[in-house]
């Protein structure tokens, strides 16, 4: 007798539609736009958002400063946003700085948002904040910080429309 045949493989799952209500730009994207004079630095493999994260060394003088990175989504409507910057918890012998200055620009202006990354990692909330639909918000992060040769995380920013 021949064996029975295999069972049909289970249908894969179809993929969870995107959320409208969720924008997220990680630095790995087109949505981010970063300059380095000199270089960034890369985290370890598999850490950060999406398995990567940007990072450079902290100056306290402008003077010195040499990265900086701007996340800048399309986003869909005109409404208020909850913006969250995400650090991540990377094995590194360097401190995390712990002034991270974010500037979110929004429809009303700019705000400036300091983020200790030593001790708020994760999805770290900036604010919420009112944006127009398309390209004219962003979310801005340097290397210039009240620390000196601290670790600067640049990895995503996320955009979650206020109920």
């Amino acid at each position: 007798a021949r064996p029975a045949p295999p069972p049909e493989p289970a249908p894969a799952p179809a993929p969870a539609p995107a959320d409208p209500n969720l924008i997220t730009a990680s630095e790995s994207e087109g949505s981010f736009h970063g300059r380095a004079d000199i270089t960034w630095y890369h985290s370890p493999t598999g850490c950060g958002q999406n398995g990567h994260a940007y990072w450079t060394y902290s100056t306290p003088d402008a003077a010195n400063s040499e990265n900086t990175g701007r996340w800048q989504p399309n986003l869909p409507a005109e409404r208020l946003y909850d913006v969250y910057a995400h650090v991540p918890v990377c094995p590194n012998r360097k401190a995390s700085t712990e002034s991270a200055y974010y500037t979110v620009t929004h429809r009303d202006g700019k705000q400036e948002v300091i983020v200790n990354q030593a001790t708020q990692t994760g999805w770290v909330l900036l604010g919420r904040f009112p944006f127009v639909a398309g390209e004219g918000g962003y979310v801005e992060l340097d290397d210039i910080t009240n620390d000196a040769m601290r670790v600067v995380w640049f990895d995503a920013v996320k955009w979650v429309a206020a109920p």
